[in-house]
């Protein structure tokens, strides 16, 4: 094996590396391994192993630079080497499922922004300094050995935040780190930070406009999708992060609401949903949807927030009687997070709660009863004419909440002629 600098680094437990990884990662392991050389689960995956959580994204670090990786490992039988990156040491590997970046061990010389000039170690300690937060700063290795090179083992069990070294340096290096200060101080919901890193970043949340829209949209909804209480709101101050962006967001009173809500239906309310649900509602519609276009979404996404956001939240017992209407307007899905709405912005929820909900489930979308052929069958020929008929009768129609026939709708309007009358 490699002669990386281990020795020293604490070992604080061993995990069954087939137990949390496939088929791809084990190969991995392998292939570094009979290379001479060492690879190492890095980051967040390890963090989140850690706390008994699923992880998403699994990085790798390895101490040999990435041309001894593309010349000894080009040709193995399981992955595609991509080498875009490479001057920061970074390979990509692709397998047919599975994609996966192993960055060589390195120390930041100077830094530009998310850009540095590198220096490869073979030190895992030097690796880990230059990590965001403690937090982050675990190892795996090919036996399972989980490595804390920085003793930083007792800041996730406490679940505490913490920049590795200057804070202000590290955000000056990567300016994304500002949120994702917020968004793992979030996720523990506490009180367990360094009052002096968050107003460093108070006073640099500026710097958050430096960054591409997409990569703020994402840390942001990963921020409000993990809010679970109105005191980390305000105790984070993240209405003042989320002004630079000209949004606000209100103050998440229902959390409660939504926790009791998961275990009773069965509806998946995800990032993008949480995010239209938190847009403060006293804010002006234009402005919010600027701010919202601001953040690049996609146009089905953005079509969704803007829904949801101007959906005028009504009583429960109001909303019974207009499902029908709400689902002919705007199909299911929609329908079904209105009600959501509805449901934890109400003051009284009634215990029948989730048979409205099944409500939407099981009634069929109502299908208006008059086409333009039926027009033209009762002697309207103008095209326009017609078509202002049929948006007369439609309004009709909804405002009785589509328990009306076409016989009475037809009653209900001028036509040139009676011959349709039975």
């Amino acid at each position: 094996m490699g002669q990386a600098q281990t020795n020293k680094i604490k070992i604080i437990r061993h995990i069954d590396l087939t137990h949390y990884f496939n088929e791809d990662i084990l190969y991995l392991f392998e292939i570094f391994e009979n290379i001479g050389a060492n690879l190492w689960v890095v980051g967040g995956a390890v963090r989140d192993i850690l706390l008994g959580k699923e992880y998403s994204d699994v990085d790798f670090v390895t101490d040999i630079d990435s041309k001894k990786i593309q010349k000894k490992l080009s040709n193995n039988e399981r992955f595609k080497l991509i080498d875009h990156a490479k001057i920061y040491g970074c390979i990509t590997f692709k397998s047919k499922t599975n994609t996966y970046q192993v960055t060589a061990m390195r120390e930041d010389i100077k830094s530009y922004g998310r850009n540095a000039d590198i220096k490869y170690t073979k030190d895992i300690f030097i690796d880990a300094k230059r990590r965001d937060f403690t937090i982050n700063s675990f190892y795996i290795g090919r036996q399972g050995e989980v490595l804390d090179p920085l003793g930083a083992y007792n800041d996730l069990l406490e679940s505490k935040v913490r920049f590795i070294g200057d804070a202000r340096q590290r955000i000056e290096e990567d300016n994304l780190r500002i949120l994702r200060f917020l968004r793992f101080a979030v996720i523990f919901n506490n009180r367990k930070i360094k009052m002096e890193d968050l107003q460093i970043c108070l006073q640099s949340r500026n710097l958050i406009l430096n960054l591409s829209k997409d990569r703020v949209r994402d840390e942001v909804l990963k921020i409000i999708s993990s809010i679970q209480s109105s005191e980390i709101i305000k105790y984070l101050s993240l209405n003042k992060f989320f002004s630079i962006l000209n949004f606000q967001i209100n103050n998440y009173s229902y959390y409660q609401k939504i926790s009791q809500l998961k275990g009773k239906i069965d509806f998946e309310l995800n990032p993008v949903i949480y995010f239209a649900l938190a847009l403060d509602p006293k804010a002006q519609d234009g402005s919010v949807m600027d701010a919202v276009k601001g953040l690049n979404f996609p146009k089905k996404e953005f079509y969704l927030i803007h829904k949801i956001y101007n959906f005028n939240v009504i009583e429960l017992y109001g909303f019974h009687d207009l499902i029908d209407v709400y689902l002919y307007k705007h199909g299911r899905y929609l329908t079904k997070i209105f009600f959501i709405k509805c449901l934890i912005n109400s003051n009284i929820v009634p215990t029948d709660c989730t048979k409205l909900y099944t409500d939407i489930d099981n009634k069929p979308i109502p299908i208006f009863p008059i086409s333009a052929n039926a027009l033209i069958n009762v002697g309207l020929k103008d095209g326009k004419l017609i078509g202002k008929t049929l948006h007369e009768l439609e309004e009709i129609w909804l405002s009785a909440k589509c328990l009306i026939g076409d016989e009475e709708l037809l009653n209900s309007v001028d036509l040139p002629t009676d011959n349709w009358r039975k």
